[in-house]
């Protein structure tokens, strides 16, 4: 939620309260193979990773 917090203070956007919640699913990163990928997309890689689990 630190990446809206802010309109969440101003009362932009609420938070929803809903049951059930979180929905999990299985989800799939795509890299082309061909190039190298940047740092930032490396770093991403690793966060997802390192909180979902898996390999590639």
């Amino acid at each position: 939620m630190h990446t809206i917090g802010q309109e969440i203070t101003n009362q932009q956007i609420v938070a929803l309260d809903i049951q059930h919640t979180p929905v999990f699913r299985t989800w799939y990163l795509v890299t082309p193979n061909k190039r190298e990928a940047s740092t930032a997309a490396e770093a991403f890689l690793q966060f997802m990773l390192e909180k979902a689990g898996g390999g590639y």
